[in-house]
């Protein structure tokens, strides 16, 4: 009987993962890094990450998010507010990202814009 608890227990650690307290920017670098193409399930994986860190309608308005136009730079603009959100990530979801950031590495495509993310990523 304790085997059994014991083995519930590291399926919940590995389904709970790791909590990160992630600003605004981290969630939409996180939402680059994320592969469009794959096998089921790293596109699975993907999705649920995507959920997790995308922004509902009513985040975006508390923080004043809005495409820039060109003349302002272009992408996307907010106020960042104070307090991050913490968000927890599976084992595997980690994994996939982990692997996302060793491909960026190896191929000399991290950029000054997406190093912060990457180290929080690869030291998870």
């Amino acid at each position: 009987m304790a085997k059994k608890l014991k083995s519930t227990k590291n399926k919940a650690k590995d389904v709970e993962g790791v909590k990160k307290e992630l600003s605004i920017h981290d969630r939409v670098m996180i939402l680059g890094l994320l592969p469009r193409e794959g096998d089921f399930v790293t596109l699975k994986l993907a999705r649920d990450v995507r959920e997790k860190v995308d922004f509902s309608q009513a985040e975006m308005k508390k923080v004043n998010m809005k495409s820039r136009s060109q003349e302002e730079g272009g992408g996307l603009g907010w106020n960042e507010p104070k307090k991050k959100t913490k968000i927890g990530f599976s084992s595997a979801e980690m994994e996939l990202m982990k692997a996302k950031v060793s491909e960026l590495d190896k191929t000399k495509k991290i950029t000054t814009e997406i190093l912060p993310v990457c180290e929080m990523i690869r030291d998870s």
